[in-house]
């Protein structure tokens, strides 16, 4: 996702220097006309099954993208300029021999448009433009010559590190729906064994409190207190103990993106409807998010 955003904004910045202007709130990613190459892949669907497997191509091709520019860039001393110069790469041919037993099934197949970036990024398209990492489009903001107010519903104030936005310049920004969820994810692991630690250290200090009280008025009271605060203390320490003791499960590279999570399309959905109600987009604009949103971005089924 950082490898994407950042070349997006180089994208957006050569744009604004052969068309004078950024793209507009409706034009979005869509109308970026830069890239060092735009084609077709076909993957393929039975149509017997799920689309589930098809989904897991996507990101499996974002995730070996880079094999494939490093492997071309390793052999030959450059970046790919063009869509045969990436066809040379081991990568390419290891991937496409999937692709070659699946034709000789005959499955259906599915056209799917990428672009390739020239920097080291390969970039899947939806109606609504560029899709991130996880299968939903990345949100593109115009805020020059309109109100600030129309929004107040965007994800940018609330990223001041730029863990899954940029700018691209002044009044201009894109970022992740998806990218946002995870980085709130990974912050509640950090932080709840430190939650854990401030609840018994504040059942420690108030039990000590208490056994302060108690001593002035009886000793049998404050044995009680002394108890309760050494049960605080050692429920702490086991806290602390067991949580160096967890199971941690590490899926593959591609795994956490082969499904677009509900959570992160609801909130899409949410942003929006504010970006619509207030102005930022139109209707056809809108009508085309929604699409991207409540089907598969591949096979036009409903998301599972």
């Amino acid at each position: 996702m950082r490898s994407q955003l950042g070349e997006l904004g180089r994208l957006l910045r050569e744009y604004k220097d052969v068309h004078g202007r950024y793209p507009t709130n409706d034009e979005g990613l869509a109308v970026l006309d830069n890239f060092g190459a735009r084609f077709e892949l076909t993957f393929y669907h039975d149509p017997d099954n799920p689309p589930d497997r098809l989904r897991y191509r996507v990101p499996y091709w974002l995730h070996h993208s880079e094999h494939m520019i490093d492997g071309y860039r390793g052999e030959y001393g450059r970046a790919p300029q063009s869509v045969e110069d990436l066809k040379q790469s081991w990568a390419w041919q290891a991937l496409n021999q999937h692709d070659e037993y699946n034709r000789d099934r005959r499955l259906e197949p599915v056209p799917m448009e990428v672009a390739f970036g020239g920097g080291g990024s390969l970039f899947f398209f939806s109606p609504a433009g560029v899709l991130s990492p996880w299968l939903v489009p990345y949100v593109y903001e115009n805020r020059r010559g309109m109100d600030r107010g129309a929004f107040r519903s965007s994800r940018v104030e609330r990223d001041k590190k730029g863990r899954y936005s940029i700018q691209v310049d002044e009044g201009v920004y894109v970022y992740s729906i998806g990218g946002q969820l995870h980085a709130e994810r990974k912050d509640r692991a950090r932080w709840a064994p430190h939650a854990y630690r401030l609840a018994g250290c504040g059942l420690v200090l108030i039990s000590a409190v208490l056994v302060v009280v108690l001593i002035r008025r009886s000793k049998k009271l404050a044995l009680v207190g002394g108890v309760a605060m050494l049960v605080s203390a050692g429920a702490m320490v086991t806290r602390e103990m067991k949580a160096y003791d967890m199971t941690c499960y590490l899926p593959s590279t591609p795994a956490p993106f082969s499904y677009r999570d509900s959570r992160v399309v609801a909130r899409q959905r949410k942003l929006l409807d504010s970006f619509h109600k207030r102005g930022v987009i139109g209707d056809e604009t809108y009508a085309k998010a929604l699409s991207a949103l409540e089907r598969g971005p591949m096979t036009g089924e409903p998301d599972q």
